[in-house]
């Protein structure tokens, strides 16, 4: 078996894979988030080129089981998941998606007992502060970071997809993650404290309109990743979107296809 530790969001996992292709794409696309930490977690890994699972719909990725540990099973995942010995068995392909999907679904469970969340969000850091864009599906987010890559240097990116967000050393800070979007480009292994979220909207001009503490909650809900779904995940989850929401300024921007909004947040 091979094995190589990540640390993504503050968070160290250790991975054993028994196959050279999938440590091939960890390099690739996970190169800049590995580790020398003891990892806090790990994911044993028996890789299958090409495995699907034949799922003809999405099911619910975890379903607990009566001792506490969950199945996992997604369209190129199967395994178990035992959150009371730290640890994921799975069965996976080697290929990139898969990768992401089983870092994805691990990491949405241990960034809450580290006070944190997984956002669909892209988010980027200027000026020493971190700005955060969620947005559901065809929101904007590739395109916002798009045009943030093409004419704004000064912004750094951590991630178009999803980001992570956790309370540290009392502040609200946003890190980067590998787990890319649309650009497959992953975000730099840095972090820096949330200045503001901004929900984003496409819309024919720039304009940021402020929100109460009930409507960013609202929207957190909406875009916060929590794969392993039951009641105490999910009220886990209000709580900490409650927390942010009453510690961040948060606002709705709708932007148009420039980099000007950058002016206005």
């Amino acid at each position: 078996m091979r094995r190589v530790t990540l640390e993504i969001g503050g968070m160290a996992v250790g991975i054993e894979y028994d196959l050279e292709s999938y440590g091939a794409v960890l390099r690739d696309k996970y190169g800049g988030y590995f580790s020398e930490n003891a990892p806090g977690f790990s994911i044993k890994a028996r890789v299958v080129p090409g495995f699907k699972t034949g799922c003809p719909n999405l099911p619910d990725p975890a379903v607990r089981r009566p001792d506490g540990a969950y199945d996992l099973l997604w369209y190129d995942l199967k395994g178990v998941f035992d959150p009371a010995a730290r640890t994921a068995t799975v069965t996976v392909s080697d290929s990139e998606l898969s990768v992401n999907s089983v870092m994805r679904m691990l990491y949405s469970f241990y960034v809450r007992p580290m006070h944190g969340l997984l956002l669909h969000a892209a988010s980027f850091v200027r000026n020493g502060d971190a700005y955060v864009f969620p947005g559901v599906s065809t929101a904007g987010k590739t395109t916002l970071s798009e045009l943030t890559l093409a004419s704004r240097p000064e912004c750094e990116l951590l991630t178009d997809e999803i980001s992570i967000v956790r309370l540290l050393g009392g502040r609200w800070t946003a890190f980067g993650t590998p787990f890319w979007g649309n650009l497959r480009i992953g975000g730099r292994n840095v972090s820096a404290p949330v200045h503001r979220i901004c929900f984003i909207e496409k819309a024919a001009g720039h304009e940021v309109a402020t929100i109460d503490r009930r409507e960013a909650f609202r929207r957190l809900m909406q875009n916060a990743l929590f794969l392993v779904k039951d009641r105490v995940s999910a009220q886990e989850t209000m709580d900490l979107a409650v927390e942010i929401a009453a510690a961040v300024d948060s606002c709705v921007l709708q932007f148009r296809k420039d980099a000007g909004f950058w002016e206005i947040i």
